[in-house]
């Protein structure tokens, strides 16, 4: 991942600029702070949401995120469903 980011100079700098602008605060980022950044795939945030509760996703599940990236889908699941996600890039 971090070649990835680290490909396109700056990007992380860019990325970093704007969560600041935005009025978040690096050190506390919660997963919807993110979503601009983090949540490239159809739908974003949204559909992370609304296939968890299809899915009946909860304390105890164990998820696997696959192509993760930064993590987003897999952090929102963490930190909104309080699940055991892991992540591969």
């Amino acid at each position: 991942m971090e070649t990835h980011y680290r490909s396109r100079p700056g990007l992380a700098d860019q990325i970093a600029n704007e969560l600041r602008a935005a009025g978040g605060d690096l050190h506390r980022l919660t997963t919807a702070d993110l979503a601009s950044v983090d949540g490239f795939h159809v739908r974003g945030r949204q559909a992370t949401l609304q296939l968890a509760e299809r899915m009946e996703i909860g304390p105890g599940s164990r998820v696997l995120d696959i192509g993760s990236g930064l993590a987003g889908p897999a952090q929102t699941l963490a930190e909104v469903y309080g699940c055991d996600v892991s992540g591969i890039n």
